[in-house]
């Protein structure tokens, strides 16, 4: 089953006025719906595996566990990032800085990375599989404590393939792929363009 989640109105008109809240707001009630309709699949279907394909957002992940343990079902997790932007909760939050977000924003968002990153470490025990997108990443993740099966489903395109074809006129200049939020990357996308 595919659950699609919208953020409710009133998270939107908070976060104009107050980011901070606005996103804690909105952590705190994608967390509670997500395990209430997870809860309900896990009734209806007898699913025996919860799969989570975005494991690095903790509002996400720790309606998950929670429904592991109460289930008692196994868990498969998708990691498909888990390093600090930026390299540091320095750097990340200089970056927002120099980029003109509020000092709070600036201090928090770094801040709840880490935190998250920590949180998540700490119930690697409890995934039973996890796949990543590479072999770096697979080891970063086995040497931060998850003792069950780690492997990768490598992502990326066969260059060969396409070198081989010949090449006719451009048809775009750029492409992106993500969110557009400081933390994927969409400053260093106008600096890459």
């Amino acid at each position: 089953n595919t659950y699609e989640y919208k953020i409710p109105k009133i998270v939107y008109r908070i976060l104009q006025f107050n980011f901070v809240f606005g996103r804690f707001l909105e952590w705190v009630i994608t967390s509670i719906k997500l395990f209430l309709k997870g809860k309900k699949i896990l009734n209806q279907k007898k699913c025996q595996v919860i799969y989570l394909p975005v494991t690095e957002l903790l509002f996400i992940f720790l309606p998950a566990i929670f429904l592991k343990i109460i289930y008692r079902k196994q868990i498969v997790c998708d990691i498909l990032n888990f390093e600090m932007p930026y390299g540091s909760v320095v750097n990340f939050y200089n970056q927002m800085r120099s980029k003109e977000y509020s000092f709070l924003r600036s201090l928090i968002l770094p801040l709840y990375i880490k935190i998250q990153f920590l949180i998540i470490k700490s119930f690697f025990k409890k995934i039973d599989c996890i796949m990543t997108v590479s072999q770096y990443l697979t080891d970063f993740i086995k040497n931060s404590g998850a003792s069950c099966n780690v492997g990768y489903t490598p992502s990326g395109i066969d260059y060969k393939f396409i070198e081989s074809i010949q090449a006719g006129p451009p048809l775009f200049d750029g492409v992106y792929v993500g969110r557009h939020e400081v933390e994927k990357g969409v400053f260093d996308l106008l600096d890459v363009w």
